[in-house]
């Protein structure tokens, strides 16, 4: 049994709702402290300074497809994952807090103060995870430089060509 307290550094100990992210960390939404995500013992802390609607989270869900919710008192957002998350916002689900959700088929079900909103994401809104790049080819200078050396430039070493691929068939 493991337990996490404010003496351990978790930063708000009001915690509202939890769940997992792309890579299989542990993601904790707090009631005022934001988005806390818990990798390898160690916490971060993201809150409306980092781009979250409001520090105050009800609920986190994803999706068969990888999309991450994230429900706050002011509304919907999805978090894109990458080595700093990005909140993405969808104005349609703005506004007021998020009480529940979850997802059947391809749609989200939301329970807002007076309403339930059925809202169809997968026909706007593209998969959030990005297609895997890779390197196909790097020059440096105009001449092509082995890509699996550790690679170290001098100031003049600053005309430096990429080419990379990224294939999604989604």
């Amino acid at each position: 049994e493991e337990r996490y307290t404010l003496q351990d550094g978790l930063p708000n100990d009001f915690i509202r709702a939890f769940g997992e992210d792309h890579n299989g960390r542990l993601l904790i939404g707090s009631r005022f402290g934001g988005l806390i995500r818990l990798d390898q013992g160690k916490f971060t802390n993201y809150t409306t300074k980092d781009g979250l609607l409001s520090s105050g989270i009800l609920g986190i869900i994803k999706d068969h497809h990888g999309n991450m919710f994230i429900s706050t008192h002011l509304g919907l957002q999805t978090l894109r994952d990458s080595s700093q998350p990005i909140f993405e916002s969808n104005h349609e689900l703005t506004g007021g807090p998020i009480w529940s959700f979850g997802i059947l088929e391809d749609d989200l079900w939301l329970v807002q103060d007076d309403k339930l909103v059925i809202y169809e994401y997968s026909k706007r809104t593209p998969s959030l995870l990005p297609p895997p790049i890779y390197i196909t080819r790097l020059k440096v200078n105009g001449e092509q430089v082995n890509i699996t050396d550790n690679l170290d430039f001098s100031y003049n070493q600053n005309n430096i060509l990429i080419d990379f691929v990224g294939i999604s068939f989604k």
